[in-house]
């Protein structure tokens, strides 16, 4: 009889130990499914940053060009009409650059983050470059 009871509980203590390997094998499985998630996500987000920064760098550097072309034609426009450019071109200068350091700034902090930030640099960018083509196609 003490056998038959000695025999039952190596049962039950071999079964909860196995069952508590499984629930082991299962947490360090969900653990490697989460690091690779997170991984594959990281990938993804470094390989959208750069294209996305070279665009947006494509974009800071075109408007620098135009203004930079639009310096040299108004350095034989006539000093009134000259200094009011100058102003307004060292605007469009100064918007360009804080562009450009929020892009060098940006951080990642989470795609939501992440997803405004791009849309909100990319609305920027519009408006800057339509302002120097305005300007532009209006002198």
């Amino acid at each position: 009889m003490k056998n038959k009871y000695f025999f039952i509980c190596m049962i039950f203590m071999s079964a909860l130990m196995f069952s508590g390997c499984n629930e082991k094998n299962k947490i360090e499985n969900d653990k490697e499914n989460v690091e690779l998630d997170l991984q594959k996500a990281q990938a993804r987000f470094e390989t959208e940053w750069v294209e996305f920064k070279k665009n947006a760098e494509l974009k800071m550097q075109t408007n620098q060009t135009k203004i930079d072309s639009f310096k040299i034609i108004i350095k034989k426009a006539g000093k009134k009409v000259k200094s009011e450019y100058e102003n307004r071109i060292v605007l469009m200068e100064q918007n360009n650059a804080l562009l450009q350091k929020s892009l060098i700034e940006y951080k990642y902090e989470g795609k939501e983050n992440w997803e405004k930030f791009k849309l909100q640099l990319n609305n920027k960018l519009d408006v800057v470059g339509k302002s120097i083509d305005d300007f532009f196609a209006n002198k």
